[in-house]
């Protein structure tokens, strides 16, 4: 099966353990609170709507409605280095193949796509991708897990962008984890995609951000 996420095929890769959450190479401290919010409030983050889609705060947590095949981000928080952050993404709409996470580092200039992105998928998908010069790349190709609640569900997201690491943990299991220097600070957001002909809703919630250090 493939994924067409704005306008590119991506390939999902099966893992050969698949059942089994891979152990983490560094320890991270997590430190001060530096934002939090569960969105009970009107919160200075984007708000707009263009036909079907629509994002922002509305019902306890930040909603994100789309039906367009490119990602769709909304931000609120900037601009921060080294974070550890946390978030509850609840899957609203039925269709399974859609990607929606958190943005780390990310820009927020008219027309940039600059930054790290953190996605999960209603299929049970998960994949880390950069935007760069207008594009979004796979640094990690989309796969299959079972560490992904599937379908109409919570899935916790803890995101990890300190120095240059980057990791996932879903549901307190770690995903995936990896190193890449490309991008040092920027915003923190979400982002959600749909698949062709279908829609995608997401509401986040309780969303907390923490400085985080590599333990030596």
């Amino acid at each position: 099966m493939n994924k067409k996420i704005g306008f590119k095929i991506i390939l999902f890769i099966i893992l050969g353990l698949v059942g089994c959450s891979p152990r983490a190479t560094v320890t991270i401290s997590q430190g001060e609170l530096l934002y939090s919010t569960t969105f009970d409030s009107q919160v200075f983050w984007d708000n707009r709507q263009q036909g079907v889609v629509k994002i922002g705060v509305e019902d306890g947590a930040y909603r994100m409605t789309a039906n367009v095949n490119q990602f769709v981000m909304g931000f609120g928080v900037g601009s921060y280095t080294d974070v550890v952050i946390q978030v509850d993404a609840n899957q609203l709409s039925a269709h399974p193949e859609n990607a929606y996470g958190v943005a780390c580092r990310a820009s927020i200039a008219e027309g940039s796509t600059n930054g790290y992105y953190f996605l999960i998928s209603g299929d049970g998908a998960t994949s880390l991708r950069m935007g760069r010069w207008g594009d979004i790349e796979p640094i990690i190709a989309w796969y299959t897990t079972p560490l992904v609640n599937t379908g109409v569900a919570v899935n916790r997201m803890k995101v990890i962008c300190v120095g240059d690491y980057l990791a996932l943990y879903v549901n307190d299991n770690l995903v995936y984890e990896t190193r890449d220097d490309t991008y040092a600070s920027g915003y923190v957001g979400f982002l959600v995609a749909a698949e062709k002909d279908s829609v995608v809703e997401i509401a986040f919630d309780n969303l907390f951000v923490y400085t985080g250090e590599i333990d030596e």
